[in-house]
Formats: structure tokens, sequence, C-alpha cells
């Protein structure tokens, strides 16, 4: 095995053209794009290192609004990672720092806890005002037997875009993670409840470690979620109804 793999969540061909042709992710000696959802992969070139995770049986594509976590569950249900380390980006992230990977696998040889490359959202949590947003994510934890009362204080739900983890540690944390698609399905944040329990594993198992300024993340916000939380519900409508088409 190698030392690290990138996988770039992307959901359409062209965006992942256009990332191939800016050499968006090329500070990675190995990064591989991880197509979730129904749309066509008919023009990308077969030189392209990509996992459709469709095509694996079983997966679980038909729940799109998890975005990231179907494609990880594909990763580790068929367990799919080639490297010792792995990377998680969305196509909407750019390196900011050419030695990135070797900080990465550095950070994971002398700790075992997930990196992340955002610090996370640390004001007053939005999230709280969302119709059964809180009521859901305890619901969630609580397949495994988890209450975050028993947690230290700090903000519940930091968002965390872009994380590197040990392979071993990754897919321990998605079979524990596995139960909660059944509680998450449906709610129109599901993906932003499933992120939020990187940080619940982080807490029961090993500390995150945070590594800022080395990923910047667009936010193109292509599922609508953020536009929202605005109040832009014609903009999310569209957004979130074209996703899985």
């Amino acid at each position: 095995m190698g030392q690290l793999q990138c996988f770039v969540t992307i959901h359409d061909q062209d965006l992942l053209l256009a990332c191939e042709a800016a050499g968006q992710f090329d500070a990675f000696s190995k990064h591989t794009y991880l197509f979730v959802g129904p749309r066509p992969v008919d023009r990308i070139p077969f030189d392209v290192d990509v996992i459709v995770a469709r095509r694996f049986h079983p997966n679980k594509e038909k729940m799109p609004q998890f975005y990231d976590f179907t494609g990880w569950w594909t990763l580790m249900h068929h367990e799919l990672v080639e490297a010792d380390n792995v990377v998680f980006l969305q196509y909407d992230m750019t390196v900011t720092q050419p030695a990135i990977e070797r900080r990465i696998v550095n950070s994971l040889s002398r700790d075992p806890g997930m990196v992340a490359f955002t610090a996370g959202y640390f004001g007053p949590n939005w999230m709280l005002t969302v119709p059964g947003f809180a009521q859901t994510y305890r619901a969630g934890l609580a397949t495994r037997g988890v209450n975050p009362d028993d947690f230290p204080p700090f903000n519940p739900w930091p968002s965390t875009q872009g994380t590197a983890w040990r392979t071993e540690e990754f897919y321990r944390y998605m079979a524990w993670f596995e139960p909660m698609f059944d509680v998450f399905a449906g709610h129109v944040l599901a993906g932003h409840l499933a992120e939020r329990t990187v940080k619940a594993w982080s807490v029961l198992n090993h500390e995150e470690h945070y590594m800022p300024g080395v990923i910047h993340h667009q936010a193109l916000d292509a599922h609508g979620t953020s536009a929202l939380m605005a109040g832009k519900h014609k903009v999310y409508q569209e957004r979130a109804g074209t996703f899985g088409k």
C-alpha cells in the first residue's frame, strides 16, 4: 500500500474535466475522483482515475442528500482505498500549500486522530434553528448509545470540510456511522447531520487535529443548502432538484 490517496467527491463530469484541466489536485501523488449520483460519465478520459459509486453493489446512491457519505460508504464497504492514509476533498476545494501531502502523512503518523483542513464554524450555531436538526442528530447518535450531553463543552457541530484519516480508522468510522443513514434519511440537511458525526467520533475516540490554511474551499453550494439557510428557497429548490439528475 502507498502512503496516501486523495479522493475528490464530485457529481458532474463537466466539473471533473475542469478540475483536471486546471491541475486542481496535482499536489497529491495519487488522486481519485469519487463520483456520486446518477449523472453520465461517458466523457471522462480512460486515464483519469475515477470510482463511480453506483457501479458497485451494494451501494447507497438512492440517498443523494448525503453527498460525500454515500461515496465514502462505497469505499469502506468494498475496501477500495489503496493506501495507508486517505484524504477526502470536494470538487470546489483547491490546495494552497504544495507540501500538503508530506504534512498530512507526518501528522497521521504521529497521532491517529482525523485531520481537518478547516477549523469550522464557531459562531452561534444556526443549525439549532432548523426544525428537527438537533433532535435528528441525537437520534442518530443514539443508535450507537451515544448522548452528546455527556461530551465536554464545545460547539457540537463544527463544520469540517476536507479531512484526512488513517485508512483503518476511516473504515471503523464509516462502519460506526452506517445505522445513521436510516435515521438521517429524508431530512433536508442529511449531509450536514452526517458531517457533524465526525466530531462525535473524534470526541469518543481520538482528538481531531486541525491544519488550517492548506485548503481553500469555495463553497459553491451545488446542492443549495446554504441558499436554504439564507432564505433563498427558490434557489435551493432549483439546485436540490437537479442534483440527482
